[in-house]
């Protein structure tokens, strides 16, 4: 019988905020949108496309199509997933120990 369950959700057990920040920061560089690590911590728990809706709006005051969105959705998850693995949040290895 299991004690206890945990669930991650990013960030949880694994730290990964540095690489969604640098992906962020990569991907809305190339499109000419300013979105810097920094702010994807500020931001954090918000969803990628209020992101990109925001990023787009404070740069060119137009309403970003449901196409743009998910293709720069799209390239932000690519650009996460090639810088690979994340390490444990400090505390947790000893915690499950």
């Amino acid at each position: 019988m299991f004690k206890a369950f945990f669930f991650d959700m990013d960030g949880t057990l694994f730290d990964s905020m540095p690489n969604h920040a640098a992906a962020w920061e990569e991907v809305m560089s190339k499109h000419g949108l300013t979105f810097t690590a920094r702010d994807c911590y500020i931001n954090e728990g918000r969803t990628g496309q209020d992101v990109i809706q925001h990023c787009v709006w404070k740069k060119e005051h137009r309403q970003a199509s449901e196409e743009e969105i998910w293709s720069i959705y799209e390239e932000k998850t690519a650009a996460f997933q090639r810088r690979g693995g994340a390490g444990p949040v400090a505390g947790v290895p000893e915690l499950l120990q």
